[in-house]
């Protein structure tokens, strides 16, 4: 059985974690707590945090739980099934907490758990408890979501940056073989457009999703590059820009590579750049860190 415990800094945060943690540890095998903070955390919740350890604590900083539940309810307790029903929904909160009669409402409690009982009881759930249960599986789905996201957001910027090395070893490749970098050059054949760094170092990579980054929404067939691109019937993704053409090396004045030479960029991870340098490095910069970024970045 689950155990939700909503706290704030105004609870007697101390004592309602103390509670908290004697519920639990009269209750090991019945009842796991997880204590939800209301509120911004401060120095004195990472304080007790570190001292109750084996409690579950989630933080909800932006008040998303606070809009659906008054703070005037807090500290309020919810025992729930592991079937998702509701089984006990403390009377004592707001106005009418007292440490006393929580100790008291606790020995309730463990003498419920220990019988058997259907904690709830014959009165039933009113319509607003019913709303409330909702409201704190909406709150608690949405935490979860925001972990997921923030995994999966990791997960891509990893793949990212093993696409930008393994991108970069392929130029160093190219270089070693004909004695420069690629430089594109666009054209049209018969046959398609030709002349982009993917298809001329392709025979190093061979391999299309090294060239797509993970976080992309269009997978490399966006018009970063001046539109999709088609060549010998096969449509070549990219999703990383490639500064060194014709244009850019006589701008520059570019004659041979740099240890800062921008060889690819990524713009796909929204707060912050990617930026694969020629001398290996794979810089993770916030965005808007450089004014411009080409074959040099420029701050």
């Amino acid at each position: 059985m689950t155990g939700l415990w909503f706290v704030c800094g105004r609870c007697g945060l101390e004592k309602t974690l103390r509670l908290a943690h004697a519920l639990q540890n009269q209750n090991p095998d019945k009842v796991k707590v997880v204590v939800v903070y209301i509120g911004q955390p401060d120095a004195e919740f990472y304080q007790f945090w570190n001292s109750f350890g084996d409690l579950i604590f989630l933080r909800d900083p932006q008040l998303t739980v606070f809009e659906r539940l008054n703070a005037l309810y807090m500290p309020r307790l919810y025992l729930i099934a592991p079937d998702g029903t509701l089984r006990y929904l403390s009377p004592l909160a707001g106005h009418n907490w007292q440490s006393e009669r929580w100790q008291e409402e606790l020995e309730r409690i463990r003498r419920l758990l220990g019988g058997g009982v259907n904690i709830v009881g014959g009165r039933g759930m009113t319509l607003i408890e019913l709303l409330i249960v909702i409201a704190v599986i909406i709150v608690l789905a949405g935490l979860t979501y925001i972990a997921v996201m923030q995994a999966r957001r990791r997960g891509h910027l990893a793949a990212c940056i093993s696409n930008l090395r393994q991108l970069t070893l392929a130029i160093h490749a190219y270089e070693n073989d004909w004695g420069m970098v690629p430089i594109e050059y666009y054209h049209k054949t018969s046959e398609g457009e030709f002349g982009r760094v993917e298809q001329i170092i392709y025979p190093y990579v061979r391999d299309d999703a090294i060239f797509v980054c993970p976080a992309d929404p269009y997978q490399g067939l966006s018009d970063i590059r001046g539109g999709r691109v088609t060549w010998k019937g096969k449509k070549w993704k990219m999703s990383y820009s490639y500064f060194t053409n014709e244009l850019t090396v006589k701008m520059y004045n570019v004659t041979h590579p740099f240890p800062d030479m921008v060889l690819f960029y990524c713009k796909w991870h929204k707060i912050i750049d990617l930026i694969a340098r020629y001398d290996g490095r794979i810089e993770i910069a916030p965005s808007g860190r450089y004014r411009s970024i080409g074959i040099v970045t420029e701050p």
